[in-house]
């Protein structure tokens, strides 16, 4: 069995399927919508690709319709990205302001207007 190797990623718990490392390695290349059915491994292509991008003070947001998704990908990431910090985010109209960092050294307090109402899930590296 081969699993997902990265600095960032708990070793030997994302197990690598052939089409997955291709559309991750594709996603990183270019913008791309990944559909598949449920259970084929979409969260895991996410995470491929959130632990090659999530650097330095760079994040990534992800934006799920609906709150039980978004607490799934919580309980995810957390488990696989341990040297991350994860958090939820829900904004319930559009146009509101959310903070989107603590704060801390090298995190300065941002805000940002969300486009949409929706539930979001905060990922960055800790320092």
């Amino acid at each position: 069995m081969n699993y997902f190797s990265h600095f960032l990623v708990k070793p030997n718990t994302v197990q690598l399927r052939d089409y997955q490392t291709t559309i991750s390695e594709q996603a990183l290349n270019e913008n791309t919508l990944v559909i598949l059915p449920t259970g084929l491994g979409k969260t895991a292509i996410a995470l491929m690709v959130i632990a090659q991008r999530i650097t330095g003070e760079r994040k990534c947001v992800l934006v799920a319709p609906t709150k039980p998704l978004c607490e799934q990908h919580y309980e995810y990431f957390s488990k696989h990205l341990p040297y991350t910090s994860v958090r939820i985010l829900v904004t319930p109209f559009a146009g509101v302001w959310v903070e989107m960092n603590h704060g801390g050294p090298g995190y300065p307090d941002r805000h940002t207007v969300t486009p949409f109402a929706g539930v979001w899930v905060e990922i960055r590296m800790l320092s």
